[in-house]
């Protein structure tokens, strides 16, 4: 998904298995790692390798309300992609500002991927 992702306004997502989610991020969304600590690690993607931070443990609260939204430049193919690879995706939805969808990790953590 890295030719389709090109920018994040969320940066920090909480996972349950640090080792499986870096896996899931590299093979799902082809993003790569730029460094690992003990309980946390950056992960880069897209055309300028932006940061993305994830770090093990569990959310404060399950509530989804702050979630990481990704921007495509073309949403179509960046959700045909996605389930492709079994990603768990909405359909795509249409407001009067954007086309959107929400997708899923397999620690069930919200995301959204747009088009504007």
């Amino acid at each position: 998904m890295k030719h389709y992702v090109r920018t994040c306004r969320y940066d920090l997502c909480y996972r349950q298995r640090l080792q499986a989610s870096i896996r899931w991020y590299h093979e799902k969304l082809q993003f790569t790692l730029l460094h690992q600590g003990e309980q946390y690690a950056i992960l880069g993607f897209g055309d300028h390798s932006a940061p993305f931070t994830i770090e093990e443990g569990t959310p404060l609260a399950k509530t989804n309300t702050t979630y990481p939204i990704f921007y495509t430049s073309n949403i179509t193919r960046a959700h045909q992609h996605l389930q492709e690879l079994d990603v768990q995706v909405s359909s795509i939805e249409e407001d009067a500002d954007q086309r959107f969808f929400t997708f899923y990790d397999p620690d069930d953590n919200k995301m959204q991927a747009c088009f504007y």
